[in-house]
Formats: structure tokens, sequence, C-alpha cells
């Protein structure tokens, strides 16, 4: 769906400014989960990794 993927890229890109921020950006991370489906959030959880943004903090905080 057209809208889906413009949310996901939307997400990215609200991702990529807050990632000087572990908490803001865990807290925007949690709003896309929350809205993307299953494949969206893969997506969103293998950009994340490949590129290495605070996936740290994705991994702490999911504990």
């Amino acid at each position: 769906m057209k809208t889906k993927k413009t949310f996901l890229n939307f997400y990215k890109l609200i991702l990529e400014k807050v990632k000087f921020s572990p908490e803001l950006f865990w807290k925007e991370y949690q709003k896309a989960i929350k809205l993307l489906d299953d494949s969206e959030r893969n997506e969103l959880n293998n950009w994340i990794y490949k590129n290495s943004i605070n996936r740290k903090v994705i991994i702490k905080q999911g504990d």
C-alpha cells in the first residue's frame, strides 16, 4: 500500500533526524512500530540495523 510506504519513509526520516537522542529515538520508534504492518516493521528494523542507527537502544529497550 502506497500510504504505508509513505509512513515507512516518513519514520525513516524522523529516526534519522532524532538519532542524537536515544530517548527520543525510542519514542519515535515505538510510534512507527504501532503504525506499520509486519513487513514494514521488518523493513524498518533492517534499515536501522543496516545503518547502525541506535540499534543498541532498541535492543536494550526491547528487553
